[in-house]
């Protein structure tokens, strides 16, 4: 594990499912945006769901929710969704980070630059930064709704403009993994998140476990 993590410049991290938790909100704001744009669809966007979906591209979570809407109406109703999900972000009370994060970021911001990357919406990591009062933690972030890149390619965009040349990144799912190795970077898994990873060397069950890890 030290050999794996040796010479780390940087943590990059994912944000839903490992930083924290906002599926009910969101789940919120998709429901009233398919009652305002098609009241008669028959769509599942329970929690449950929107965890499922979550850490896909948003075009894509919204073909998995909405198969018999056409691709224009579905383009339509993504644009309704994101703006119901940013209006529900801003009223909701609850900050929805997992326990230990806030401090936990805290002090690994005195040892490593931190960034975020993410499949989500543009605008979705600033409402996380400023919504939560973290955005002193991070130096930098990037997310598919600015770039349209993939993930992998966010990853190697951020460590290009920052000149990282040794990072990793901390993420719930197999999309995660995948992006990592797109990235030739280390991958570490919150075993606690929305997704499940497999043949992972770094796992970790609590978000304060990074303190040993890095």
């Amino acid at each position: 594990m030290e050999h794996v993590l040796a010479d780390m410049e940087a943590v990059i991290f994912d944000l839903d499912g490992t930083l924290w938790d906002s599926s009910a909100c969101v789940s919120r704001g998709w429901q009233r945006a398919v009652q305002q744009q098609f009241p008669g669809l028959c769509a599942d966007i329970s929690i449950a769901k929107m965890q499922s979906c979550m850490g896909k591209p948003m075009d894509e979570i919204c073909e998995n929710l909405f198969p018999s809407l056409n691709p224009q109406q579905r383009a339509s109703l993504l644009d309704e969704c994101i703006a119901y999900e940013h209006e529900e972000l801003q009223q909701a009370q609850q900050e929805w980070l997992f326990p230990g994060v806030r401090q936990t970021l805290e002090i690994l911001s005195t040892r490593y630059p931190l960034a975020i990357a993410s499949n989500c919406e543009d605008g979705y990591i600033e409402n996380f930064l400023n919504r939560c009062e973290l955005r002193h933690l991070f130096c930098d972030f990037e997310c598919w709704g600015h770039t349209g890149l993939s993930k992998g390619e966010n990853i190697c965009l951020l460590m290009e403009r920052n000149h990282w040349e040794n990072a990793c990144l901390v993420g719930d799912t197999q999309m995660d993994q995948a992006a990592a190795a797109y990235a030739h970077i280390p991958f570490i898994f919150a075993r606690y998140g929305f997704g499940q990873a497999t043949n992972c060397t770094l796992v970790m069950d609590r978000f304060e476990e990074l303190l040993d890890l890095l």
